[in-house]
Parts: C-alpha cells; sequence; structure tokens
C-alpha cells in the first residue's frame, strides 16, 4: 500500500494521538498499575458470581438484571466493570432474592440486544477478573 507524503504528514498527528495512556489514567480508571507484592497476595482468595436473572421490557426497551454476590472484596467493584448498555442501576437490593447485589441495566430489544448482553457480562467478568486478580463465576 503505498501512501503520498502529503498523506502521511496530515495523518501524524492522529497517530501519535493514539500513544498509550500514562499510568495516572489508569489509576483513575480504578485499574492496578505497579501493585505490591503483598497487595496481589491479599486479595488471593476473593472471588465473585454474577448470573442472569430477569429481563422486562420499560419504556420499548429491554431492561435487563445481573445479580452477583462477591467474597473477599467489595462487590461495589463490580459495577464499575460494567462498561455496555444505559441507565445503569447497580447496588444492594433488599426487595431481590431477600436482599441482593444487582445490576439493571438497558438494552435494545430484540436479537441485537440479547448479543449485547451476553456479551458484556462476560467482558465484565473478564474486565474485573484482570482488574482485581480474583476469580469468577
Amino acid at each position: 500500500m503505498q501512501f503520498k507524503l502529503a498523506t502521511v504528514l496530515l495523518a501524524l498527528p492522529y497517530l501519535t494521538a493514539a500513544a498509550p495512556a500514562p499510568a495516572e489514567i489508569a489509576v483513575e480508571a480504578g485499574l492496578p498499575v505497579n501493585e505490591t507484592q503483598a497487595a496481589i497476595e491479599a486479595r488471593q482468595g476473593c472471588h465473585i458470581n454474577s448470573q442472569y436473572r430477569d429481563k422486562w421490557v420499560e419504556y420499548g426497551m429491554q431492561r435487563w438484571r445481573t445479580v452477583f454476590s462477591a467474597s473477599g472484596i467489595n462487590p461495589e467493584t463490580f459495577c464499575s466493570r460494567w462498561w455496555g448498555g444505559d441507565n445503569k442501576q447497580c447496588g444492594w437490593d433488599a426487595r431481590v432474592d431477600g436482599g441482593t447485589w444487582r445490576l439493571d441495566i438497558t438494552y435494545p430489544r430484540g436479537p441485537a440486544g440479547d448479543e449485547q448482553y451476553w456479551s458484556e457480562l462476560g467482558d465484565s467478568r473478564t474486565r474485573w477478573r484482570n482488574a482485581f486478580g480474583c476469580t469468577t463465576g
């Protein structure tokens, strides 16, 4: 593939903007950076379970409920790892199953929205596992 020199020069600012984010940004996002061995060992044994619970239609959109539990780590950390969907409501709810952590999220109705939800459920587990080094179920 050949590019003219002018095209390359015009694209250069955009290419340099794609450089990796500095460590300060990763820290603000809650990602572990240069953790000590003691901090990593302190998390061994932490585990989170998350699973689909229910879905319903609300204002023409599909609303999904995921319930989750955690041991050895604050359960609220799971909420920050769910990046997709709209109108995210996440936290402890005493009215669900006698009291549990839950995440309610909105996706479009139909097969495309279903695929987005199931994909994000798996991706959020992976992001959580990578960020905190704990196991998921």
